[in-house]
């Protein structure tokens, strides 16, 4: 799909239009200048999605094909308040929204490196295993550098250890994964997260684990390790009473009010702004 940026277009009382401008191809260069912490990663512009039955795999019957238009905003990384248009489509070709959102954003992904499952809370400092690094390693632009405080600051002004931290961020992720993913096998996206941070791993991660005719056993068996890693922490989050799980056999769960007041308090202590807590994944069930 293309990928373009309109103008918010500005209306008198009276509903006369003030402003109003075509729209232009979405540019690496503006993406940097806007999708950045301190816009809370936030864009001015809407977003408009352009595509056609190539864009979804297959013929249609219409001699006018398939032509879709949506519009989106992206507020704290997510996109909202869409509006859509479709041309050429019928009901045996069985495409559903699922199917549109899915498009818009492996088109951002594919060509900007957008993340959808990004936590804007800043954390500290992640250890990473070197030569799985696209499967291991958090990109810099949301560690705590600068921000870093010991383990006795925790507990003297937070009331929780480094361990807890850290499993209060997995339950975190774990969440918005369930959400995003729709309860389809989170964990195994979960414990390999980094990938969505740059659309290289992630097709690196398609053909070293997933694909069975190329897949590398040494990246095949760390995956496999991280997977169970990930299952170890999130249970470990259950005991430590920062995740109530809904029962057995049901993805997700939600934050408990332990976690949610660490949370805030992290995020005061770190100075960071108060604006991404908006964005928290706090409950999903799925």
């Amino acid at each position: 799909m293309k990928v373009y940026i309109t103008p918010v277009l500005v209306e008198e009382p009276e509903g006369k239009i003030l402003a109003r401008s075509t729209r232009r191809p979405l540019t690496k260069t503006y993406w940097a200048e806007h999708y950045t912490y301190e816009n809370i990663f936030s864009l001015p512009n809407r977003l408009a999605f352009v595509g056609n039955q190539d864009d979804f795999g297959f013929d249609l019957a219409s001699d006018n094909g398939l032509r879709v238009v949506i519009n989106y905003d992206l507020k704290f990384n997510k996109l909202v308040n869409f509006k859509m248009q479709v041309e050429g489509i019928d009901r045996e070709h069985n495409l559903s929204f699922e199917d549109f959102y899915t498009a818009c954003w492996l088109a951002l992904f594919q060509q900007f490196n957008y993340n959808p499952m990004k936590s804007l809370v800043k954390e500290q400092f992640r250890e990473y295993t070197r030569e799985f690094e696209y499967m291991s390693k958090f990109p810099d632009d949301l560690r705590a550098v600068g921000l870093m405080i010991s383990n006795n600051q925790l507990q003297q002004k937070i009331g929780c250890s480094w361990k807890e931290l850290f499993l209060l961020f997995q339950a975190m992720r774990y969440l918005t994964f369930v959400d995003f993913f729709n309860g389809n096998d989170p964990l195994k996206w979960l414990s390999v997260a980094p990938i969505f941070d740059d659309y290289k791993s992630y097709e690196k991660f398609l053909d070293n684990v997933v694909e069975k005719k190329t897949r590398v056993k040494a990246d095949y068996d760390f995956a496999q390790k991280q997977y169970r890693n990930t299952k170890t922490y999130l249970n470990r989050a259950v005991e430590s009473k920062l995740l109530k799980r809904f029962g057995t056999g049901t993805s997700g769960g939600m934050l408990t009010d332990k976690a949610v007041e660490i949370l805030f308090k992290y995020v005061q202590l770190t100075n960071q702004n108060k604006k991404v807590l908006d964005h928290i994944q706090y409950e999903s069930r799925k």
